[in-house]
């Protein structure tokens, strides 16, 4: 009787029930549906619906970023074009969720190993305009398979990472595997899986080796023992990233040695709040391109040799095999495609500093990138130039007040002008005569916020400083400063 009624278009087929009847009864209900959809019987007759509902082709496209368990983006085979896609009828957990944020990360970090710079067929199931279904932006559904025929939102929903949505009885934007993520639902359900299993499951946390150049500087020593397993993140430009590195339970920014990349274009806020695009660097947009394409979110190792002064890490990142090889180190890439020049101050030290100059004459020779107009003769000529004579300095005799000298030969020094030395030794003088009466040392400790200006202790000579909150720790109650008078810093 329901399969009759299908057939005539005096009923639709409800999803629900989809795990109740399994996949071979549920598919001669949705065959009976589909002949009233293509004659137009009963509530098809309009026609619209019909349409609304079917496919739109299949195509092949290359996996290029995970953003949750229920959007992707992909490069197609064709155009080239890179596009932002949705699984139809899978809602992912948000990564905001207090309780289950750590679902929503165990979720893209599965599809991140199974799908990253793999090729999908994908199905188009619909696309909305702007203001349908609540969405802001047009938002285009698919059905993505990998070359063995899985359906890859099955594969997140049956280990619990996703729920499938709960569409309205008119609502044909859904999946052409409606009944087959029901069932993968159902099966999860009943085993507990995931969000499934009634706990909660809070987001890992990952320390930021990187935000200040003192807790670099204290990573630096583990950083340096060899090669590190890391994922990129994020691709800041065609030289500088974002990684993580799951041995340390830590997140760190890295820029590679010996390079010199040009700066990306980026959005930067107006005054009144409007985003305005900073073009950046010529061959900028193409560097951060050709990173991107074979680095994000993929795994890699690292081998770090130092810190800069924002606390950024410097260091190479090499592919994992079979790319194993020559251009094993992502530097010498970049700079063969002539996208990244070599900086001789940091090649100079490094034990490929040779690859990367004869990726750099490769890439001239070439003429490409950011080589495109490079003239040979013309740059023999400046460089026979520049050794014709030596360039003297221009001597500058500045006067300097040395404020600390340390055990290791190292010393702090305060450049000082207009009168101001015998107004900072006052004050210094005023400052510890405070912090020496009793009242001063029983007042109520306070609780430091990075950026504050404080008084502290220096542990050296007992004595009392200004200093500035770099960063804190509540749990541990403990904060790095910077003695700001003398240049020391401390924990």
């Amino acid at each position: 009787m329901a399969q009759l009624l299908l057939s005539h278009g005096l009923a639709r087929a409800q999803d629900l029930h989809a795990a109740l009847l399994g996949p071979e009864r549920m598919a001669e209900l949705r065959r009976a549906e589909t002949e009233a959809k293509k004659a137009r019987r009963g509530v098809w007759s309009t026609g619209a619906a019909a349409v609304n509902g079917s496919s739109k082709g299949e195509t092949e496209a290359m996996v290029t970023r995970i953003w949750s368990a229920d959007t992707i983006s992909v490069r197609s085979t064709t155009d080239d074009q890179e596009r932002r896609l949705a699984l139809s009828s899978v809602r992912a957990v948000r990564a905001t969720d207090p309780k289950l944020a750590g679902i929503a990360v165990e979720a893209r970090e599965f599809l991140r190993k199974r799908l990253i710079g793999k090729t999908v067929r994908i199905t188009t199931d619909f696309t909305t305009k702007p203001g349908e279904h609540g969405q802001t932006e047009a938002r285009t559904g698919v059905t993505a398979r990998l070359p063995n025929g899985d359906n890859v939102a099955e594969m997140v929903i049956e280990r619990g990472l996703a729920t499938v949505i709960r569409h309205r009885r008119d609502d044909e934007d859904k999946s052409t595997d409606i009944d087959l993520l029901h069932q993968a639902e159902a099966r999860a359900q009943a085993e507990g899986k995931g969000l499934h299993s009634g706990k909660d499951v809070p987001a890992p946390r990952h320390l930021d080796a990187s935000e200040t150049h003192v807790r670099a500087t204290s990573f630096l020593g583990q950083f340096k023992r060899g090669r590190t397993p890391a994922i990129i993140d994020f691709v800041s430009s065609g030289s500088r990233f974002k990684l993580l590195l799951p041995k340390f339970e830590a997140k760190a920014t890295l820029v590679l040695a010996g390079v010199r990349a040009p700066r990306a274009p980026r959005q930067a806020g107006g005054p009144s709040g409007n985003a305005a695009m900073d073009k950046g660097d010529p061959m900028g947009a193409e560097a951060l391109d050709f990173s991107s394409r074979r680095l994000l979110q993929r795994d890699v190792e690292v081998q770090v040799y130092d810190v800069d002064r924002s606390g950024g890490f410097i260091g190479a990142i090499f592919l994992p095999k079979p790319a194993s090889g020559p251009d094993a180190n992502f530097a010498v890439q970049l700079v063969r495609a002539g996208l990244a020049s070599v900086d001789e101050r940091g090649a100079g030290s490094l034990a490929f500093g040779q690859e990367l100059r004869d990726a750099e004459a490769e890439a001239q020779a070439g003429r490409k990138g950011l080589w495109h107009s490079y003239d040979a003769d013309a740059a023999r000529a400046q460089a026979a130039a520049s050794q014709a004579g030596p360039i003297t300095p221009k001597a500058e005799i500045i006067e300097l007040v040395v404020s600390d000298i340390r055990d290791d030969g190292s010393f702090s020094v305060q450049r000082l002008t207009n009168g101001q030395l015998p107004a900072l030794e006052q004050f210094v003088r005023e400052f510890a005569a405070h912090h020496a009466t009793p009242a001063a040392a029983s007042a109520q400790p306070v609780v430091p916020r990075k950026g504050e200006l404080v008084s502290a202790k220096f542990s050296a000579d007992g004595a009392w400083y200004r200093a500035r909150i770099v960063s804190e720790n509540q749990g541990k109650r403990t904060a790095d400063v910077m003695f700001v008078d003398y240049g020391a810093c401390w924990r």
